[in-house]
């Protein structure tokens, strides 16, 4: 059974870089999050599913007049899994995933797009749940919930 915990204490920083090297666009971002419970027999734990350390980065290159080419990346750290605020468990595993993406501009309110996410086809989890005792399952079994693999996406934009 989940209950709300009456007290916890989120408190962090970000930082977000954002410039251009030659005609290369590029931008970073990080931040820091020290999120624990206030409250209760696990007071002083961290939260769950809210990782420590987040970055995400990226370039995008006009590479011939109409075209401009890219990639971004994002890295989330380790996090506690659902159900377990007594941080008994291992946690969810960090992760880093890179896509990359191809725009075209023959108009300058039109763009036809291509993007990859997950261009190396990382395997990781967003997310994992740990449950109690129930007649199927032993206690503290954890469930994880698969992120999407490779996956392409072609788009056409268009602006008024």
């Amino acid at each position: 059974k989940f209950t709300n915990v009456a007290k916890t204490r989120r408190q962090g920083l970000e930082l977000s870089l954002k410039g251009h090297l030659y005609d290369i666009e590029n931008y970073f971002t990080y931040a820091f999050t020290d999120a624990t419970l206030r409250s209760g027999d696990n007071s002083g734990k961290k939260l769950t599913l809210v990782p420590e350390h987040q970055f995400t980065w990226g370039s995008s290159y006009p590479w011939q007049k109409m075209l401009t080419i890219g990639y971004d990346a994002f890295y989330i750290g380790n996090q506690f899994v659902t159900g377990d605020d007594a941080n008994t468990k291992s946690p969810l595993e960090n992760y880093l995933v890179t896509n990359a993406h191809l725009v075209c501009t023959p108009k300058e309110n039109v763009e036809i797009f291509f993007r990859v996410n997950n261009l190396f086809d990382k395997l990781y989890s967003t997310r994992a749940v740990t449950i109690g005792f129930s007649e199927t399952f032993a206690t503290g079994t954890v469930f994880y919930n698969p992120a999407p693999e490779r996956n392409a996406t072609v788009g056409l934009r268009v602006t008024f």
